[in-house]
């Protein structure tokens, strides 16, 4: 077993809230173009609006994850 994010023992992780995704993700955003990276988690609150902002939430999350890589493949494997 290894710890997960939480330090807690577990064989698998278990899933991210949306806010645990943005708490964790937060400090990595110094400045983000355009809109506020938030959206409403209330399925209830359906709106395109809502809907574009949840895109643009996935779309930034994958542009941190492209960046990591970008930066630290390259520096661990010469």
């Amino acid at each position: 077993m290894t710890e997960n994010a939480f330090g807690q023992e577990q064989s698998f992780e278990r899933p991210f809230s949306v806010k645990e995704v943005v708490k964790f993700a937060s400090p990595y955003i110094v400045a983000a173009p355009g809109p506020a990276l938030t959206f409403e988690t209330d399925t209830s609150l359906r709106s395109s609006d809502n809907d574009i902002a949840i895109l643009n939430f996935a779309l930034a999350l994958e542009y941190l994850e492209a960046e990591f890589y970008n930066i630290n493949v390259p520096r661990f494997y010469r």
